[in-house]
């Protein structure tokens, strides 16, 4: 099937979002395929879906995601931070450097992202840290779509238990697209904080 021109805008009507399109062939077709695609959407529970689906919706959606930059100072004055590497066998980022993060659930039910921020710290393991301080929220584009990253930062208050220690002036350089910039933007606000 070739379409010539598509035009897709959307409406949120009674809260349901509503697509309009503007299609030069084959109407009816698409009209069937939306019905059906939202149909099989309908039928999946709030929270995590598989990845296949989270992959399509994380492709045309905004997602939403919380970012921990776990930092150490050294005694002659560095700022450490803590990275985590994904499995040689990920999906999407395999065998890369990022700091510890995860998507906000719609099943997330404290305004204080309390329940993301739990899941992420969780990542660290035994390593002992201080209490998440918010830094900033920062859009990006990623491999799997746009984000829009809750960025805080927490303190080492121990050894590591799991990931390894970076300057923040030498990251390595497979680490996943954005958090680079996460990295430095909460060593700005750590390094403030902590003066």
């Amino acid at each position: 099937m070739v379409i010539n021109k598509i035009t897709l805008t959307s409406a949120v009507r009674n809260g349901n979002l509503v697509m309009s399109q503007n299609i030069n062939s084959n109407d009816a077709f698409f009209d069937e395929e939306i019905k059906r695609i939202k149909r099989l959407l309908a039928q999946l529970q709030p929270g995590k879906v598989p990845l296949s689906i989270f992959s399509e919706i994380a492709r045309l959606t905004v997602m939403s995601v919380i970012e921990v930059v776990p930092f150490t100072f050294e005694a002659n004055g560095n700022i450490k931070v803590l990275l985590l590497r994904r499995d040689d066998n990920d999906p999407t980022w395999p065998g890369m450097c990022h700091v510890p993060g995860g998507i906000v659930l719609p099943t997330d039910m404290t305004e204080d992202f309390r329940e993301s921020l739990a899941r992420v710290i969780a990542k660290l393991g035994a390593t002992k840290i201080s209490k998440p301080v918010f830094v900033q929220n920062v859009f990006c584009q990623v491999r799997r779509g746009a984000e829009v990253a809750l960025v805080y930062s927490v303190a080492i208050t121990g050894e590591p238990a799991v990931g390894a220690l970076y300057d923040v002036q030498s990251l390595p350089p497979n680490m996943i697209e954005g958090q680079a910039n996460f990295v430095h933007i909460a060593a700005a606000h750590y390094k403030q904080q902590n003066q």
